[in-house]
């Protein structure tokens, strides 16, 4: 599939001048086909709600489900309905937000995890007070190996999940089973990139697409 990228969409991050397929050509630029050509073989599973782009989802490559969330859902439970979807038969589980436009290649930012799979990446901590005093962490990209795959679903079930913000939480959940957690990025970040010019929220590996962003490193592709 060749994605298509809107004009306007390359060049704004206006909320109100966007298109969402846009994050296609992102998602195929810099995290599928640099993947592929490692020689990674890869599914794709998607969890999400109904919207004006359902017909585009198909297009994607490989897909082997599609759930759509009901509209009482929110992140936790879309990222844990969505993963019980997928059958224990993986090496490596990446799970990435829908609206990202990534700043560099994934072969960029996850060799270590390319080559040694880990058992549980995420993307940053969270402001350093955040983390030194609650040891919250960044909740847009994870990545895990089968037995963190399995830990992880386990404790969300075990503990019944509703709330949304619990990936900021799950630090200690994880390690205290005795997992090992690593980080994408060094150096604290907010997981949202729309709020103001403070570095906190420029992280090096994306930005959401659709919101404001206020930095000079904004990621286009010509």
């Amino acid at each position: 599939m060749t994605p298509k990228v809107s004009k306007q969409g390359r060049h704004t991050t206006s909320p109100t001048h966007f298109d969402y397929r846009d994050v296609f050509f992102s998602f195929m630029r810099m995290v599928w086909e640099p993947l592929q050509l490692l020689g990674h073989e890869m599914d794709l599973y998607i969890s999400t709600y109904h919207s004006e782009i359902d017909e585009t989802l198909k297009f994607l490559p490989n897909i082997k489900n599609i759930l759509f969330m009901g509209k009482d859902g929110n992140q936790s439970l879309t990222f844990l309905r969505g993963m019980q979807t997928i059958p224990d038969e993986y090496d490596i589980y990446l799970v990435l937000r829908f609206d990202l436009w990534y700043k560099q290649p994934i072969t960029q930012w996850m060799p270590y995890f390319l080559e040694n799979s880990p058992q549980v990446f995420v993307t940053h901590r969270e402001y350093e007070r955040e983390w030194n005093n609650k040891r919250r962490i960044g909740d847009v990209i994870m990545a895990y190996n089968q037995k963190g795959k399995t830990l992880i679903q386990n404790i969300m079930m075990r503990e019944k999940v509703f709330n949304p913000h619990w990936f900021h939480t799950m630090y200690e959940k994880v390690t205290n089973e005795g997992m090992i957690v690593s980080f994408l990025a060094d150096g604290f970040y907010d997981s949202n990139t729309s709020y103001d010019k403070r570095p906190e929220c420029s992280n090096p590996l994306y930005i959401f697409w659709g919101r404001p962003y206020h930095h000079s490193d904004r990621p286009f592709f010509v």
